[in-house]
């Protein structure tokens, strides 16, 4: 063994001194007849490789077969020799021939050429490959997809299991999209079936081979449709219903009429019909208002061209009871051309009310409104029902629940358009005569005149969407927020403030602002940080588009708190955490509840002095701080005693309470 390794390494040795001295090629050895390889292996590239031969005699080369994609550099040689191999770039399947080389005295031996696919993971995949076919001969066609070149198609076998199936499955032709065959009337009882494969080509050596079947199955069997047991419509009615037909044969290789269908009641079916393209049975019911669920059975029959009925399925639909909003059943608030940001109702009956989605001002706040929903409103949930039609707002209360909602607007993508808070107090809200000026009895978003339920909602001033109040619970001094459902009044901090157009979007956002330091106005003009809107609320006689009373009613002015000032330091009496009563021009009832505000403090937004201290806003602005020319305010009347109700200036950014003004 040592020997016959020393040997190999000697001959190693020799050889490659042998080629790197020139005198010796490395394959002259002295063999009678040899190849240095058997097979040649290339990629599907263009590509080029070559082999040896060693011989004492002349010899000759060439394909055992004749083929295009391949070719020789030379034929015949004698002696030792070398032979290259050109292949040509393979865009189909897998292919190999073999090389032939053989010597004068007739001895042979060869050398195997293969070379790979041009595509990887080939496939061909016939969609819906199962056919169901009644028992009248068709042609039958399934398209396919493939990634396959084309003339692989040229080479593919065809075979029908079982072999006998082969009398009624004829002309199959398999193409790169799809495959086809024609199937032979039956009249036998029992249904049969073949399977039809297609196998592709494929190179001896190369171990994947891409087939596909096709399943087909006759039966003497009568057409049908199958429909599922039972099928719900719409309670709201005005909705279309679309019930597929389904069948136990391959539809589209018969024709059929199966237009006719009959309802088992249809006073309440709207409209049927059924479609031809979709093959489907389409049902619009009525909306159901009768306060019952109902239904009804539909049978779907299948005929033949002469009018036969040859079979009938049937299915039961149900509709449940219509528990939404009829826009025909509706109240409109407010009558005509009369547009506000808050919507009063004095009464807590439970009704459909409606009211044209339009700003104060009349004019629309987008031509793309698409949806309403409630954003916000108190646990009570005086709302449950909302939908925005034809431009109009339309919302249910409940009976015997007051309390106040936020109803929004939203275009097509979900962007909040406008926003308007429906105030349903329960109650008629009366009035209070103060000089020329007639009040409201209370604050915005009370349920009641007087007592713990008088607090009523806060605003930031400028802007038309309130905020939560405080509440009473059963003891007289504990107090907290009112709790709203659901919770989405969100906190936002950013000193600069926000833009009129970004709080129209965000009407449940606070705009809290720094704490006590900074720009103590919320309002930023989207350019100048510095700048200030004083005519949001209006200029002290017209009323704005930001303007949060009802209809009538405006935010009063300075000079409008002022005599409500006066009012309750007259004869007037102070309860700690009740508020301030008094008598009106007209010895009526006046209350001055002290509700607090909100305030940013420590970083947290809090319900201040509820229970000792009320402020009510007006619209007149105040000039900026000598201190501080960011420090914009506006002024407020402000109450902490009998003796101690005053206007006084109040920076915006802080939610005060609104009590409104008739508008002369």
């Amino acid at each position: 063994m040592v020997c016959n390794m020393r040997r190999i390494f000697i001959i190693c040795v020799a050889m490659s001194l042998a080629f790197l001295s020139g005198c010796q090629r490395p394959y002259e050895m002295e063999y009678d007849f040899a190849l240095n390889r058997d097979q040649l292996r290339f990629t599907k590239a263009e590509s080029k490789a070559y082999f040896l031969v060693y011989s004492k005699s002349a010899w000759s080369v060439e394909f055992e077969t004749e083929v295009e994609w391949a070719t020789l550099s030379r034929t015949e040689g004698s002696g030792n020799g070398q032979v290259s191999v050109f292949c040509q770039a393979n865009t189909s399947v897998s292919r190999g021939v073999n090389i032939i080389v053989t010597t004068s005295d007739g001895t042979s031996k060869k050398v195997y050429l293969s070379q790979e696919a041009g595509f990887s993971d080939g496939y061909y995949i016939i969609e819906d490959p199962g056919v169901q076919l009644l028992s009248k001969g068709v042609s039958v066609s399934l398209s396919a997809e493939t990634n396959l070149p084309e003339d692989m198609f040229d080479d593919i076998t065809i075979r029908i299991d079982p072999a006998e199936a082969e009398e009624w499955v004829k002309d199959v032709v398999a193409t790169p999209t799809g495959i086809s065959c024609v199937v032979s009337d039956y009249v036998g009882t029992e249904s049969r079936q073949a399977t039809i494969g297609v196998y592709f080509p494929a190179a001896e050596w190369d171990e994947s081979r891409v087939t596909s079947f096709m399943n087909v199955t006759q039966s003497n069997i009568t057409p049908q449709i199958e429909l599922s047991s039972e099928y719900i419509l719409d309670p709201n009615g005005g909705t279309v219903t679309s019930i597929p037909l389904e069948f136990n044969w391959a539809a589209e290789y018969y024709t059929y009429d199966l237009s006719s269908h009959t309802f088992g009641d249809d006073s309440w079916i709207a409209s049927s019909s059924y479609d031809a393209e979709t093959q489907s049975l389409k049902v619009t019911p009525s909306r159901n208002k009768s306060g019952h669920p109902r239904e009804t059975i539909v049978t779907c029959y299948v005929k033949d061209l002469e009018g036969t009925v040859l079979s009938q399925t049937s299915a039961v639909l149900t509709q449940d009871i219509f528990d939404g909003i009829e826009p025909a059943d509706a109240v409109a608030l407010y009558e005509g051309e009369k547009y506000a940001n808050c919507y009063l109702i004095e009464t807590d009956q439970a009704k459909i009310y409606s009211f044209d989605a339009k700003k104060p001002d009349g004019s629309l706040p987008s031509e793309n409104m698409a949806s309403a929903e409630v954003l916000w409103q108190n646990v009570t949930c005086p709302v449950d029902k909302v939908l925005y039609e034809d431009g109009k707002v339309y919302f249910r209360t409940v009976s015997d629940k007051s309390g106040n909602t936020v109803i929004v607007v939203k275009d097509a993508e979900g962007v909040i358009c406008w926003s308007w808070h429906i105030w349903v107090a329960g109650t008629t809200v009366g009035t209070n005569a103060v000089g020329t000026y007639v009040f409201m009895d209370r604050n915005i978003g009370a349920l009641s005149y007087d007592g713990k339920d008088a607090r009523g909602l806060h605003f930031e001033w400028g802007r038309k969407d309130p905020f939560p109040g405080a509440v009473h619970s059963d003891a007289a001094t504990s107090l907290d927020r009112q709790t709203v459902s659901p919770d989405v009044i969100n906190t936002v901090t950013e000193q600069n403030g926000k833009t009129i157009e970004w709080t129209i979007q965000n009407p449940h956002s606070y705009i809290a602002g720094s704490d006590n330091s900074g720009k103590e106005d919320w309002y930023h003009d989207g350019n100048d940080a510095k700048a200030q809107n004083n005519t949001l609320w209006g200029d002290g006689s017209e009323k704005s588009v930001y303007d949060p009373c009802p209809y009538g009613y405006r935010v009063p002015s300075k000079d409008a708190l002022d005599k409500l000032a006066g009012a309750l330091k007259s004869g007037s009496s102070f309860t700690k955490y009740d508020g301030v009563r008094t008598k009106d021009d007209n010895e009526a009832s006046l209350y001055f509840p002290v509700s607090g505000w909100w305030q940013r403090k420590t970083n947290t937004l809090e319900l201040c002095n509820v229970g000792t201290q009320g402020r009510l806003w007006s619209s007149t602005p105040s000039a900026a701080n000598a201190l501080n020319q960011e420090y914009y305010s506006s002024y407020v009347l402000h109450c902490t005693s009998a003796t101690s109700c005053s206007t006084q200036t109040h920076v915006r950014r802080w939610g005060c309470n609104v009590r409104c003004v008739k508008i002369n």
